[in-house]
């Protein structure tokens, strides 16, 4: 009480008394002009924002169908993509020849896909590193997984992608593997042995992935690239057909009812389409394009282990195992972002601009994350933005 008493008479007292010596106009002046100066730096602030607005819609409408980041952002994406990069060599260089590894070769996969697709020489010969992935397999295994977990078709469909990019033609004990998991619908779920309804958006957009990039090797067989090619139809049909194609979202587990909605695997699916329609294995879908762009956040996450997971608990075997997987969402936005952009309207594309300039100059993104799978993913995401705004080979 003590304390109130002596602002009073230090301070509220004393300001009552100058006001009263104060004529009515000059007090009203005084009682608004915190009022005056807040509203001063409103309208300074939109004026700011739109004259930022205004100078990126000139940029959209100048760059075509690339994406015209400011020659300031441009650098710091560089930058970081050097940085995650520098690391990534480290993780996988720790990987394989240093054998520190202890996820089943699943991260180990996810640094060559980022890495080829940087065009970074690994340092050895491809064949040797995909004997290095077989090996991380248990014992008698065919997909991949850790020897105490359910078989994980997500670690498996990350190990596939990597044998491919590495021109390493997957056998067809591993492929056969694969395509039998799929439901006749065209979902493959999680883990091997869930049920139909637990298929899941994650696992079938990455499965697509490696067997359509799989599917462009010479050594496989005439009748395996075209048993590949069915599964792919198949996994783009059930993508298509489980989406919110009027806002570009997927759920985790679509056939789940009250299954969450997911962003992460949403960005996901949009590459995956992407990734089939530039190899003439899929259709363009531009519906899908608007609609993610007219359905983003108002920002994108800061940190690239800012992750979702489904919380679902699937009955696997008769066994209650819960989902552990994390699904990033930085990376996957600012990939379904980067390959939708295109398609976008004028307003969609400087939309698509704010949230991506936004990301990288307000960024926290240090070496990519604190795991090399969160680095992995953090790089692929930088390599197609790149390459969109034609800053990468």
């Amino acid at each position: 009480m003590k304390i109130w008493a002596d602002l009073a008479q230090t301070v509220v007292i004393p300001t009552k008394l100058w006001l009263k010596r104060r004529t009515y106009w000059q007090r009203v002046v005084i009682l608004l002009l915190p009022l005056l100066v807040a509203f001063a730096y409103q309208e300074r602030s939109g004026i700011q924002t739109y004259a930022r607005f205004t100078v990126q819609r000139a940029r959209v409408l100048l760059a075509g169908d690339r994406i015209p980041l400011s020659a300031d952002v441009l650098k710091r994406l560089a930058d970081s993509g050097n940085r995650i990069e520098v690391q990534a060599r480290i993780d996988f260089r720790s990987e394989f020849e240093l054998r520190n590894t202890t996820d089943s070769g699943w991260a180990a996969a996810q640094l060559i896909v980022a890495l080829t697709a940087r065009r970074v020489s690994l340092g050895h010969d491809p064949v040797a590193i995909a004997a290095f992935l077989r090996a991380q397999r248990p014992p008698g295994a065919v997909g991949w997984f850790r020897g105490k977990e359910p078989p994980n078709l997500v670690n498996t469909a990350w190990c596939i992608r990597a044998l491919a990019v590495l021109k390493q033609p997957a056998t067809e004990p591993e492929l056969k593997y694969i395509i039998t998991q799929q439901g006749r619908d065209g979902g493959w779920p999680v883990f091997v042995g869930m049920s139909a309804i637990q298929e899941s958006t994650m696992a079938t957009a990455l499965l697509a992935i490696s067997l359509n990039e799989q599917r462009l090797l010479p050594q496989h067989s005439p009748a395996m690239r075209e048993s590949m090619s069915a599964a792919v139809d198949r996994a783009q049909g059930w993508l298509i057909q489980n989406s919110d194609r009027e806002r570009a979202r997927w759920k985790f587990n679509p056939l789940i009812v009250d299954s969450s909605e997911t962003e992460s695997d949403s960005g996901l699916v949009l590459y995956a389409l992407r990734n089939l329609a530039a190899t003439e294995q899929g259709e363009h879908n531009d519906d899908l394009s608007h609609a993610w762009l007219q359905s983003l956040p108002n920002a994108f996450p800061r940190k690239p282990s800012e992750a979702e997971m489904s919380g679902e608990w699937f009955d696997i075997d008769a066994t209650p195992t819960f989902d552990t997987v994390r699904h990033l969402k930085l990376q996957w936005l600012i990939m379904g972002t980067v390959v939708s952009y295109r398609d976008g309207t004028v307003a969609e594309r400087v939309k698509a601009l704010r949230l991506l300039e936004d990301a990288i100059t307000k960024q926290n993104w240090g070496t990519g994350g604190t795991l090399a799978y969160q680095r992995a993913e953090m790089l692929l995401a930088i390599t197609e933005l790149q390459r969109q705004v034609g800053a990468h080979a």
